[in-house]
């Protein structure tokens, strides 16, 4: 006969493993012809649950049914692998306070730095967060950091730093970044309370030109190495 375990667990006070429980029943003469694990073939899936809009909230995108495992390396792009039925269910929600997404978007694109993954992101956090404190054109090796800092004689300075670092490929699994070039055509976009008096590059002072618009403002700054600090006050 064939029964599962927690059939036999309701006629056993015990908290014994799995193991020890088929021991047992050997022990008694009730020797046991194999173990099946129906769950084991489940492993590789994932339990669901099923998101709705709520009123105020917007529903962008939407899940349809895989057909088999899409993964980034299997394809060229996702409009290559046929999926089946609509889940009636959205990839993304957007509200006020909450962006939900339903799948891990921001790991995949640590993992996987697959562009579409970027895009998306991109695109989901413009939505969620229209006025950003900073907005910056550059090339993707470019990363900035803003710092707000407080003075007496400043009391709303902005301080943008830039690093423009450029690994080159190599035949060793790890990129080197032993060289750095100019990077041109940058424009940078920061927030402010009010008009600046000065935009300038630090440490050595130098005068940037600079637009106000409405409650930011814009520079084109001029070609950079490999860190450059930008002041605002």
């Amino acid at each position: 006969m064939k029964f599962p375990l927690s059939w036999l667990k309701t006629h056993l006070l015990t908290e014994a493993s799995l193991d020890e429980i088929t021991a047992a029943l050997t022990n008694i003469g009730l020797e046991l012809e194999g173990v099946e694990n129906r769950g084991a073939a489940l492993a590789p899936f994932v339990i669901a649950h099923v998101v709705e809009a709520v009123e105020g909230a917007v529903a962008l995108g939407s899940l349809k049914r895989a057909l088999f495992n899409r993964t980034w390396e299997h394809f060229m792009g996702h409009q290559h692998a046929p999926v089946g039925d609509a889940l009636d269910a959205p990839a993304f929600v957007c509200s006020e306070q909450i962006l939900y997404l339903a799948a891990p978007l921001f790991s995949g694109y640590r993992a996987q730095d697959y562009w579409a993954y970027r895009q998306m992101a991109a695109a989901l956090l413009a939505r969620f967060l229209p006025a950003p404190l900073i907005e910056v054109s550059a090339p993707g090796w470019v990363e900035c950091a803003l710092h707000r800092q407080k003075t007496a004689a400043t009391p709303d300075r902005a301080i943008v730093h830039l690093v423009a670092y450029h690994p080159r490929r190599t035949f060793q699994p790890i990129q080197h970044v032993d060289q750095a070039w100019h990077t041109s055509d940058i424009q940078v976009r920061v927030q402010v309370a009010a008009p600046p008096q000065r935009v300038y590059l630090a440490p050595d002072g130098v005068d940037v030109p600079f637009t106000v618009e409405g409650d930011r403002v814009a520079v084109h700054l001029p070609p950079i190495g490999a860190h450059t600090v930008l002041v605002i006050e």
